[in-house]
């Protein structure tokens, strides 16, 4: 073990659907590193050294379904870098430093991704539309970041969403709640809230979203909640 790099054609004649290259030094994937792998469903370059990554730029990857990414030093998600990873439905890039995602880093070409893993990082803002194009998403987990404000527009167009996980930021106040934008989460099931720093719950915090029925909202710092909180949410079951 330990490569720095990929080189061209280092895998050409190898027919297989799972690639584990992790807790190698890996810095670098040349363009045809992959040629001819068109069977690949699942690669791992979990714990690694890379700092910037652009899969658009490598070959054959069109039939990935899983990527694991998770404890290298990523600090910034780069417009399309992900283009190309059309079948691509579990990303994981937890416990890296990414504390920037830039304006559609998650293209058009990623649709059919359904869940996404950015837990651990240094995320401060959830910004518009950083993940819109993502319209088959179904699991989003940035737990343990460091988020104080989420954009109105965050979560905009994710109408596939089921399961939103914001633990163990500094969100004080969602704008969501103040301008209703969970109406747009229409299959929301389960949202955590739990160990942020938000102080109360109105009537506008989880808008209409009748199908919510996991709800955690422990250790915050919560000391009112309107009696219409919960008016509109009639299946909840924690």
């Amino acid at each position: 073990k330990n490569y720095s790099k990929i080189s061209n054609f280092s895998f050409e004649f190898l027919n297989i659907q799972e690639l584990d290259l992790s807790y190698n030094n890996l810095e670098s994937i040349e363009p045809y590193s992959f040629s001819n792998m068109i069977n690949l469903k699942n690669l791992s370059l979990e714990s690694n050294s890379f700092i910037n990554i652009s899969f658009d730029k490598i070959i054959n990857l069109n039939n990935l379904k899983t990527l694991n990414l998770d404890l290298n030093e990523i600090y910034i998600l780069k417009s399309r870098m992900f283009n190309g990873l059309i079948n691509l439905e579990i990303l994981y890039l937890n416990l890296n430093s990414i504390e920037e995602i830039e304006q559609d880093a998650f293209s058009k070409d990623m649709i059919e991704l359904k869940q996404l893993y950015l837990n651990e990082n240094l995320i401060q803002y959830c910004k518009p539309f950083y993940f819109n194009s993502l319209i088959h998403l179904e699991l989003i987990s940035l737990n343990q970041n460091l988020i104080e404000v989420i954009s109105i527009e965050c979560f905009a167009n994710l109408t596939s969403l089921k399961r939103l996980w914001l633990e163990g930021n500094q969100i004080k106040i969602f704008q969501l709640i103040r301008y209703n934008s969970f109406d747009i989460l229409n299959n929301l099931e389960n949202i955590s809230l739990n160990d942020n720093d938000i102080t109360y719950l109105n009537n506008q915090t989880f808008g209409n979203i009748s199908s919510l029925k996991i709800l955690i909202v422990s250790q915050t710092k919560i000391d009112q909640i309107d009696s219409s909180a919960f008016i509109s949410i009639n299946n909840l079951e924690i």
